[in-house]
């Protein structure tokens, strides 16, 4: 698998990813450039890690924008009936963060045995962080996780303006993934992130 990080506050939403693609059996590098995350719109992001079933749905049902009218709740209950019907039996997680209409901060998150969309969630007045870590069970990864979120709290609580805090929350999550990048095969230090600030 690989990895994506999402940061979600009331007025900002950031998603990161790694770009290596590994064959599913032998784990092979096939590519050092293979997007898991894409800004699709102005209020919506969305990120992948397991097999590329979600991102050939997304490419086949979508291509890669939708229309500025659609908000990130919105999406996220379209895109998810369209794995539910189309279903395969593939291993991967999607994370699904933006705007609400309402003007909120919003995030969701599910896999492929999902039944609802498991962590859906409005942000007001609190951020949240969202992580899909790689699948590597040497490798524990709730310190790292814990202190990202601390820093990322601290960053929003300090910052003068929300521009600023998503440069800065951008580059801890750079830096993150590329320190797990350190000790695990399916993730690279090459990092697509895009942003959104409402």
């Amino acid at each position: 698998m690989s990895m994506v990080v999402a940061s979600v506050g009331p007025q900002f939403a950031i998603i990161s990813g790694d770009t290596r693609a590994l064959e599913k059996d032998t784990r092979k590098v096939v590519s050092e450039d293979y997007h898991k995350v894409y800004k699709l719109n102005d209020n919506v992001l969305i990120g992948f890690v397991g097999t590329g079933t979600p991102i050939q749905r997304l490419k086949d049902k979508f291509g890669y924008q939708i229309d500025n009218k659609i908000f990130a709740d919105e999406f996220a209950k379209e895109f998810f009936e369209l794995m539910k019907s189309n279903y395969i039996e593939d291993e991967y997680a999607v994370l699904i963060v933006g705007k609400m209409k309402n003007g909120n901060g919003w995030c969701t998150g599910f896999n492929q045995l999902s039944e609802k969309m498991d962590t859906a969630k409005q942000f007001t007045e609190d951020l949240d962080m969202f992580f899909l870590w790689p699948d590597n069970e040497k490798v524990d990864y709730s310190d790292m996780q814990s202190s990202q979120i601390k820093k990322v709290a601290g960053i929003v609580h300090h910052a003068k303006n929300v521009k600023r805090a998503v440069e800065e929350i951008s580059t801890s999550v750079t830096y993150l993934i590329q320190e797990v990048s350190k000790e695990v095969d399916s993730v690279n230090k090459n990092i697509v992130t895009y942003n959104l600030i409402f």
